[in-house]
């Protein structure tokens, strides 16, 4: 009689912290590899505009910065807040668990992003598209609407050399600048990069982020950071993210 084998027993699912700073904080393997490859599927068969459509031009994206898509829905996610922006978590989608693991991260992260009810009261969802010549120029996320942002990176494979890389400034680094009286450092340039480039940066040092797949990044609002221009080496392969704000209010 032939020994019956034991089923494998299930593995149980272990994001990895790879980076802990008190303004920064990068998570590897964020979710099940399962709920990862619907999420991908998800992104990429959904709706997507250039950031500069329907007549706006969202300043944080240069007008060199144009080839970036983002998501035609932008979702909102929050837990017994009422807000008149739509759609409304839960989106009976695979977004739900997804908002599940941001909202279950967020709450162990309140040095990062803010606490929930005392700094923000939801936050936003909106896949990004970045394909060969895009990129996000300097900013930071503050503006005194944000307590704190998070960036969820989808591509199922990305190289070195492909570009798309997160920049992230030392948390010292000061930006002074006589356009800066009264505005935020990306309204301020996004028509002359040209002036911009006289700012000292002190300290010129940082810390750089590829986007791996399933890699989860928390950034404060302060931080300043960029994403450096997909390469031409990249072809046809994209990069492809799930961003969004902690929103101090409705």
């Amino acid at each position: 009689m032939t020994a019956i084998e034991p089923a494998p027993q299930e593995q149980i699912h272990q994001a990895k912290l790879t980076l802990r700073t008190p303004q920064l904080v990068v998570v590897d393997n964020f979710l099940p590899d399962d709920l990862f490859k619907a999420l991908y599927t998800h992104a990429i068969h959904s709706d997507y505009r250039p950031v500069h459509a329907a007549g706006i031009a969202h300043k944080v994206w240069r007008l060199e910065d144009e080839g970036a898509l983002r998501g035609a829905d932008h979702y909102y996610c929050t837990a017994g807040y009422e807000s008149k922006r739509k759609p409304l978590y839960p989106f009976n989608s695979i977004y739900d668990r997804f908002v599940d693991g941001v909202r279950s991260a967020a709450l162990q992260l309140s040095d990062v992003v803010g606490a929930e009810g005392a700094d923000w009261k939801y936050f936003s969802l909106t896949p990004f598209v970045y394909p060969k010549g895009s990129s996000l120029s300097m900013h930071n996320d503050g503006a005194g609407v944000y307590s704190g942002a998070y960036t969820f990176y989808l591509s199922p494979l990305w190289n070195l050399h492909w570009g798309g890389v997160l920049m992230v400034l030392a948390p010292e680094t000061r930006v002074a600048h006589p356009w800066l009286e009264g505005r935020s450092h990306s309204n301020a340039f996004w028509l002359d990069s040209t002036s911009e480039a006289q700012i000292d940066l002190y300290p010129s040092t940082g810390q750089f982020i590829l986007p791996r797949p399933n890699r989860m990044v928390f950034i404060h609002p302060d931080l300043y950071h960029l994403v450096t221009p997909v390469t031409a080496q990249a072809g046809d392969r994209v990069r492809i993210s799930l961003a969004g704000f902690f929103h101090k209010s409705a």
